[in-house]
Formats: structure tokens, C-alpha cells, sequence
């Protein structure tokens, strides 16, 4: 991985691996927020510049040395641990720009994240987080959400078959809080 996990404010114990993370994250009195740091040295050698301008759109799974998933790489293609194609597929986020323009010899490409499978842009973190749990043999997530995190949550958590757990505080506004419980409700039943 070209990447080390810390807990916030301990960046003197840096683990080498991500299972020794959650080995002593769970063991551990101390729980909170982990943060990532990325070896970009590690990362140039891992991963070339023109592979990575060449994985498809919409298939974030295909550049997995960006995110903590386990996966390897047969025949040049990239297998996720513990996750089928079926899972992949129905979790896919839109791989057809909405407008391509040429500048400079360049593609900029705009895509419409209303087209992802929960209509948000926020499916590209409930994707991973949800991935993530598959591998670890994690079943259900909880989260606290306001809004769009937790409504892609439980639709992609829908998706792949894992049980999620929303709190939304009562204090949000009227709107929010009605397009959250219906989205929820939408994806759980």
C-alpha cells in the first residue's frame, strides 16, 4: 500500500499495515478518527502516470493502491478480496461524461453524479467504506449523517447486501432531515 494510518495526533506510532491498524484500533481503549498519510514516492513507483490516466471512469476498484482495500493483480487485471463482480457492478458509478472538451491537447470531462447508483456524489466514499467492511467480514455500518452521506450510505450498503445504521440529529433542517428518511427508507426495506 502506498499509504501509512495513524491516529489523529499519534504520527509517532505509524503501523505498516492497515489489518495491524484495526488489530489495535479494536483492541484499544482509544477509538476515534484515523487519518491517512500517502507515500507519494511509493506511489509514483506503484502506480505510472499514464496506467493511472488510463483506468476506466466510474471504476474507482481499478486503482486500489489509492484506498485501504486488499486486492491483487492477475493478468493485469485488479481483484478485489472478498468482493464478486455482481457486487462491483451494482455499485458502479457513472463511467459516460456528461461533456468532453479538448484544452490544450487535454480531455477535461464533466460527469453528472445524479447518474451514480444513489444519485450523489458522495457514493465514491460509501463505496470504499462499504468494500472495505465486505473484506473485513463486516455486516452492518452505523454512521451520523445529516443528509447526502447518509443516504449514499445505506443505498450502496443496500446494494451490497450490509445492514447500515443512520443517526440523524433532530435539530436539521426540515428538508434535509425529510430526504434523508425518505432515501433511507427507500434503500433499507
Amino acid at each position: 500500500m502506498c499509504f501509512a494510518v495513524f491516529h489523529r495526533g499519534d504520527r509517532a506510532c505509524i503501523p505498516v499495515s492497515l489489518s495491524e491498524v484495526w488489530a489495535s484500533w479494536k483492541e484499544s481503549a482509544v477509538k476515534g478518527v484515523l487519518g491517512i498519510e500517502y507515500d507519494y514516492e511509493k506511489l509514483k513507483r506503484e502506480l505510472a502516470r499514464g496506467k493511472f490516466l488510463n483506468f476506466p471512469c466510474g471504476e474507482i476498484w481499478h486503482y486500489p493502491q489509492l484506498w485501504p482495500l486488499d486486492f491483487r493483480e492477475e493478468r493485469g487485471k485488479i481483484i478485489l478480496r472478498d468482493v464478486t463482480e455482481q457486487q462491483l457492478n451494482r455499485i458502479r458509478l457513472s463511467t459516460h461524461p456528461l461533456l468532453e472538451y479538448k484544452i490544450d491537447d487535454r480531455a477535461v470531462m464533466f460527469f453528472d453524479d445524479t447518474r451514480n447508483p444513489t444519485l450523489s456524489y458522495k457514493d465514491r466514499a460509501s463505496i470504499i467504506v462499504a468494500v472495505k467492511a465486505l473484506q473485513m467480514g463486516i455486516k452492518e455500518i452505523a454512521a451520523a449523517s445529516t443528509g447526502n452521506a447518509g443516504s449514499s450510505l445505506a443505498g450502496i450498503c443496500a446494494r451490497l447486501g450490509l445492514k447500515a445504521h443512520l443517526f440523524v440529529p433532530q435539530s436539521i433542517p426540515r428538508p434535509n432531515g425529510f430526504r434523508s428518511r425518505l432515501l433511507v427508507q427507500r434503500f433499507t426495506w
